[in-house]
């Protein structure tokens, strides 16, 4: 398990969580009112409550940093689930801590140990289940994925080649592992942050996925553009491996061999896809 990859997020994802979060505690707060806030009486009740979200809101996104260039600083190339997990666990754990800080100096109380465990506690308790039921998620997603960079190697690329046969390796940013493949075996890429994954499939229809730290940029610019076509701001295709279209401009779907993943088509990329499908 401690050799799964995961697409470290980028800033802007981590920004967005930090924001949902907030402004859920904020929300749970106010309306369901829970460990006793129900009681707590005060002309600027509303403001004291969200304050707890706001601090969360700024504790998840202080941290991103604290990892990115302290914590993990040389470890996001080679970022694993349990890299995640650890940086979860202390994402949250700094988040508790601001908020009983800030607890402490709404009601202008003592530093006590005791009552900072207490908090913490009482505060992790309702933590845990949206944190471990996020865990699962991400085991499962990323379970069977194998980390790949993967670099080029021009020579053995055939430029003129339309059958998809030739041998190919594309190059990422780390330069430690290769996947050598060919170019009919890729099914579509997809883009994840700063990384993209790489859905391959055998002659007997066996699907395999690689991770490669990579914009879908960059990879576009070293495939063939006969033989692929992106659809969507996120995903690449290959138009050999098209079965069906489906919907309607404005929700258009694509159907791929080997893949039970229909792919998003934008909408202005539809008029295109069915001309290269004909």
């Amino acid at each position: 398990m401690r050799h799964i990859p995961f697409p470290r997020p980028y800033y802007r994802t981590y920004l967005i969580v930090a924001l949902v979060t907030g402004l859920s505690i904020a929300f749970i707060l106010n309306v369901f009112q829970p460990f006793g806030t129900s009681q707590f009486k005060h002309d600027y009740k509303i403001w004291i409550l969200s304050g707890y979200g706001i601090v969360t809101s700024l504790s998840i996104a202080l941290y991103y940093w604290l990892s990115l260039y302290v914590i993990h600083r040389k470890r996001e190339q080679y970022w694993t689930i349990i890299h995640e997990t650890i940086d979860m666990f202390l994402c949250l754990t700094l988040s508790l801590l601001c908020c009983y800080f800030y607890f402490n100096a709404v009601f202008d109380l003592d530093l006590r140990l005791s009552l900072m465990f207490e908090f913490l506690i009482r505060a992790a308790s309702v933590s845990i289940l949206p944190v471990a039921g996020l865990y699962i998620y991400l085991y499962s997603q990323y379970r069977d994925v194998k980390r790949s960079t993967i670099q080029v190697n021009s020579e053995k690329q055939l430029k003129d080649d339309t059958s998809g046969s030739v041998q190919i390796t594309l190059r990422g940013t780390n330069k430690e592992d290769v996947v050598n493949t060919q170019l009919s075996d890729i099914l579509f890429i997809k883009a994840n942050d700063n990384y993209i994954i790489l859905h391959l499939a055998n002659q007997n229809g066996v699907v395999k996925r690689h991770m490669i730290r990579s914009t879908l940029k960059q990879i576009a610019e070293q495939l063939q553009p006969n033989l692929f076509f992106q659809c969507h701001r996120s995903y690449i295709i290959n138009i050999q491996r098209i079965i069906d279209i489906v919907g309607n401009k404005n929700a258009t779907k694509v159907s791929l061999a080997d893949s039970k993943k229909l792919i998003p088509v934008s909408r202005g990329k539809v008029d295109d896809l069915y001309a290269l499908a004909k």
